[in-house]
């Protein structure tokens, strides 16, 4: 029996479709149909008496046939179905033509899928399911032909989307669409769309297009391009029949020069084998989030996005990194940038010194340990190791040598903000220059790029014309800081993150710029030295406004050597459209280092 359980599943399962388009139905609703094939069939080679749904006996190997008859003939039709279990590719097909092809489904679940024109014939017809690689064991039946088409029977609404800045420029965006009570929109017909679709979820082309199948019903829509932009919403009441236009235009309200966003931690279901993001829907979705610096770091494999970049029309929208995330029993580990054909750094290594040597000897010049405290601070490298947050030291002895640790990764809410951060404190107090990085560790299109996302310091401005060299060494010395939903920059006597400055007989003096688009709101500012909060400043509420402002402190005199760093802490964006489960947006500096 070949089984294989490591992809995880979305909702209750996932049907990839040829034809792109399944839906789950309500199970109140009985559609007008007839029944085809009534019993519940059992196909593959073992005996499974754990489904009693159908024989433990296998009634058929890789293929099933069976005849049936149709009044109705060559029209738009629809096809209901309950499937368990199915991992190989199986293809249903009815008088030769394809339908779909089932995949997922753990427990039986029904599906209803479309039937082009044509496909049915009045009179007699052939149904067949199959696959090419026996020894997958499913359950298959009640199927039930539909009289209606599947777009009539889903009540569909096509909604189309142009999004374009204040320039009236195309804007690749994310466009989110919900129910008023803040549930994702069913999307439908999404495979084989040239846009990246899910439920609740859209993202443009590089031409700020996009297009959607939706369910009559009221919907909030609203289109974003990443923290430096505003977001633009409507209200839709999709329910005469026909098309929908909308139009959303951004604008661009924080002011990044100088700086460059990066996702340090992305993933495609092509390359992890997890997720549900192809890397042709990775590269739309980068754009979509803003993403400038974008570093592919599948499961112990080094992927070039550039021939998949080229071939959407992607110039100066980003720049992709060929990175590795290094998965080993001791921990995860993000090491760029690394050579496409290059070795794969040896996974199987267990000391900690042995792999980060071996992990550069492959070409990495940055090194980051990913979401140390994930899946649980038991179970994460942090709490196997014995992280001491007082001391910053380990007691298995281990000696930290990453350059950087993920300090937000956003799609590991389980490790909470005001918890991670003070792991940094304490493994800076240790004497560890350990810069911090912000990354999404998205693998799926609803999982949005560089929610969480470091900014790094640049030369210049033009994501395509940055180097893997800068970008490296700016991320791996702390020319960066780590964010959520904001943006900051920091200096002390006009030096930033990752630069030393020397104390002199006077204290010193600190700049903050926090900046964020008028759907964020700062609330606070904490200067931190050596991990105590030396100074704060609430900031006045200021939600629906832009903000852009720079606060001075003076730093009393230090008596040693010391770091420097300034958090900012943001009230979580009210809608469904904001789908991060952290409960509030954050900026984290780099440190400056004191020396006396």
């Amino acid at each position: 029996m070949q089984k294989t359980h490591s992809l995880p599943l979305v909702g209750l399962a996932v049907l990839v479709m040829l034809l792109g388009k399944f839906s789950l139905p309500s199970q109140d609703i009985q559609h007008p149909g007839k029944v085809i094939l009534e019993k519940m069939i059992h196909l593959g080679n073992d005996a499974t008496p754990e489904w009693p749904e159908a024989a433990a006996e296998p009634d058929a190997f890789q293929k099933y046939t069976f005849m049936f008859n149709d009044k109705i003939g060559a029209t738009a039709r629809a096809l209901e179905f309950t499937a368990r279990d199915a991992d190989s590719t199986w293809t249903i097909s009815i008088n030769g033509k394809t339908v779909c092809v089932v995949k997922g489904a753990k427990e039986p679940t029904q599906f209803i899928v479309p039937i082009a024109k044509k496909v049915v014939r009045k009179g007699n017809n052939i149904f067949e399911i199959s696959t090419p690689n026996g020894g997958d064991d499913i359950t298959f039946g009640k199927v039930r032909l539909l009289d209606q088409g599947y777009r009539d029977i889903f009540n569909l609404r096509t909604v189309r989307f142009k999004c374009t800045d204040a320039n009236n420029r195309p804007l690749a965006c994310r466009i989110s669409v919900v129910a008023k009570d803040g549930s994702r929109a069913a999307a439908h017909f999404t495979d084989g769309s040239p846009y990246p679709t899910r439920d609740g979820v859209v993202y443009t082309n590089l031409k700020g297009i996009a297009q959607i199948e939706i369910e009559a019903a009221d919907y909030i829509i609203t289109a974003s391009h990443g923290p430096e932009f505003s977001i633009d919403q409507q209200q839709l009441k999709a329910t005469s029949i026909g098309t929908y236009n909308l139009a959303f235009d951004l604008e661009h309200q924080v002011d990044t020069t100088g700086w460059l966003s990066a996702d340090t931690h992305l993933h495609t279901l092509t390359h992890s084998g997890h997720g549900d993001a192809s890397t042709d829907e990775r590269i739309l979705t980068l754009a979509g989030d803003h993403t400038e610096i974008a570093i592919a770091t599948d499961h112990n494999k080094q992927i070039d996005y550039r021939q998949t970049l080229k071939k959407h029309g992607v110039k100066n929208e980003y720049k992709s990194i060929v990175g590795n995330e290094v998965s080993t029993k001791i921990g995860h580990f993000n090491a760029f940038p690394l050579p496409a054909s290059g070795e794969i750094p040896d996974a199987d290594l267990t000391n900690w010194a042995e792999l980060d040597q071996d992990i550069r000897s492959k070409g990495a010049a940055v090194v980051i340990l990913n979401h140390p405290r994930w899946s649980s601070f038991e179970k994460g490298p942090f709490g196997v190791e014995g992280l001491d947050q007082q001391t910053g030291t380990f007691a298995s002895g281990i000696d930290l040598a990453v350059d950087a640790i993920e300090l937000i990764n956003s799609d590991d809410a389980g490790s909470p903000f005001d918890v991670s951060i003070l792991d940094w404190f304490a493994i800076l107090n240790s004497g560890k220059r350990i810069m911090a990085v912000g990354s999404s560790d998205s693998h799926a299109v609803y999982v949005p790029t560089s929610y969480g996302r470091t900014w790094v310091k640049s030369k210049t401005d033009i994501p395509s014309k940055a180097t893997d060299k800068n970008i490296s060494l700016n991320i791996g010395g702390g020319h960066s800081s780590a964010a959520l939903g904001l943006f900051g920059e920091v200096y002390i006597n006009g030096k930033g993150s990752g630069e030393d400055v020397r104390q002199g007989k006077s204290p010193l003096k600190l700049s903050c710029r926090i900046a964020h688009a008028a759907w964020a709101d700062v609330y606070r500012v904490d200067v931190v030295v050596n991990g105590e909060v030396v100074h704060h400043q609430d900031i006045a509420p200021h939600l629906d406004t832009a903000f852009d402002e720079t606060l001075e402190f003076e730093l009393d005199v230090v008596d040693r050597d010391s770091w420097v760093v300034c958090i900012a802490y943001g009230k979580k964006p009210g809608g469904a459209w904001w789908v991060c489960d952290f409960p509030e947006l954050y900026f984290a500096s780099n440190p400056i280092f004191i020396n006396k």
